[in-house]
């Protein structure tokens, strides 16, 4: 997939919106930026974003609070899951 976007005034880069939803990139997430070669490289910054979000639940969930049968939680696929 190839986008050709203008640079505004500001030096800004609209990311496409089909973009942003086969990421699940939403308004406010955080994106890393890197020049490889000639090629200016943007990822989705997924450890930033989830760690944020999980350092927010830190203590909800203890021993005696969790369900035996409970499953793991994969952050990657739980960001990925969650709805836009």
């Amino acid at each position: 997939m190839r986008f050709k976007q203008r640079i505004d005034q500001s030096g800004r880069v609209r990311i496409p919106k089909s973009i942003c939803e086969q990421l699940a990139i939403e308004p406010g997430a955080s994106v890393l930026m890197t020049i490889e070669d000639d090629r200016i490289v943007i990822q989705h910054d997924l450890n930033g974003d989830t760690a944020q979000s999980l350092t927010s639940l830190r203590g909800c969930i203890t021993e005696e609070t969790k369900r035996s049968d409970a499953e793991p939680i994969d952050p990657i696929k739980w960001k990925m899951d969650s709805p836009v």
